[in-house]
């Protein structure tokens, strides 16, 4: 009962606590086994379960009691189970290895890894990630210009049909509410060009290309400053330390600002810029905010502890005075 056998418990606790992570590639080509990256700790076997979903199902899960989500999760009817025996030295140590998962077909998915065969909420450690299976993939530039390509190949994907979202924060009823936009088709060589706009816009793309469909909740945030008269803001470029955060961890980032020289139309570091950067949740609400000052080569840098007890996701940094496309998009896993 003294302070250093307290401790010593303390210790013997933290060492023979089990830990559990996945990490998968975001969008995987149909019918092809891919790999996902298992982080553990104290963990001789897992099991596995992946559940094919929706867009739909998922916004009713978003909005459940963070603490009835893996109730739910776990609940639902998986396509695919299996168990797998991992290499366990009894060293007490992190170790990582990757998997294969059989080939799937185009849609949704989840994955679910667990400590425990019935994947109880108890007493055991579970591991979640969402993933997409397609083979339309996509870029774009600064002109607005977006290619649609086959993400095995690379090949132009022609005549895809593109249905743009637009995504809107209801301050009342707290979530992001989705509309139907314009719809384009792309070109030969897979290009499509999205039309001016003055106003700041935050759309999806929904991509479907014959059977295939591509049809992710990654915000693509734009305006073209180029076709009115007006402020040229500058474009700050969000660096963070690792993509995929547990609740409770630190994220590290970095940004490096520029702007526009309105004479020579070349960008330029800019220092001495005061900013604020916001940290965003996955219902884009503000969770914090740093205020911060660029040096002499127009960089700077900060850090947030994200938030627990909160649903994970699609965190994002921001920011805040800087041209809107400028966040880092980061996910938090369980």
């Amino acid at each position: 009962k003294s302070e250093g056998g307290i401790n010593c418990s303390n210790l013997i606790t933290n060492i023979n606590q089990p830990s559990l992570s996945i990490e998968t590639e975001k969008v995987n080509t149909i019918n092809d086994p891919f790999r996902t990256l298992v982080n553990y700790k104290n963990a001789p076997k897992l099991y596995f379960r992946i559940i094919k979903t929706t867009r739909e199902e998922i916004k009713k899960l978003d909005r459940r009691d963070y603490d009835k989500l893996w109730a739910a999760y776990t609940a639902m009817k998986p396509v695919k189970s299996w168990s797998l025996a991992l290499h366990d030295p009894k060293d007490y140590q992190q170790h990582s290895t990757e998997i294969k998962i059989d080939g799937l077909g185009n849609g949704v998915y989840f994955i679910l890894a667990s400590m425990d065969e019935d994947f109880s909420l108890s007493d055991n450690i579970l591991a979640k990630q969402l993933i997409y299976v397609s083979n339309i993939s996509y870029l774009h530039n600064n002109n607005q210009e977006y290619y649609v390509l086959h993400r095995d190949n690379g090949l132009p994907l022609a005549n895809t049909q593109v249905q743009v979202w637009e995504s809107k924060y209801n301050y009342q009823s707290g979530y992001n509410e989705e509309n139907k936009a314009e719809k384009y088709a792309t070109d030969k060589n897979g290009m499509f060009k999205m039309k001016d706009s003055k106003d700041y816009r935050n759309i999806l793309l929904q991509l479907k290309n014959n059977a295939d469909e591509l049809f992710m909740d990654d915000n693509e945030g734009y305006n073209t400053y180029s076709s009115y008269e007006g402020e040229i803001k500058p474009q700050a470029f969000l660096f963070t330390d690792r993509s995929i955060y547990r609740p409770g961890q630190i994220v590290y980032f970095k940004g490096i600002v520029i702007q526009k020289n309105k004479t020579t139309k070349k960008s330029e570091v800019l220092p001495n810029y005061k900013t604020k950067i916001l940290l965003r949740n996955a219902n884009y609400q503000k969770a914090a905010e740093l205020t911060v000052t660029t040096n002499e080569y127009g960089s700077y840098k900060g850090s947030f502890k994200l938030p627990e007890g909160i649903l994970n996701g699609q965190f994002s940094l921001l920011d805040s005075n800087a041209n809107k496309n400028s966040k880092a998009k980061l996910v938090t896993t369980q």
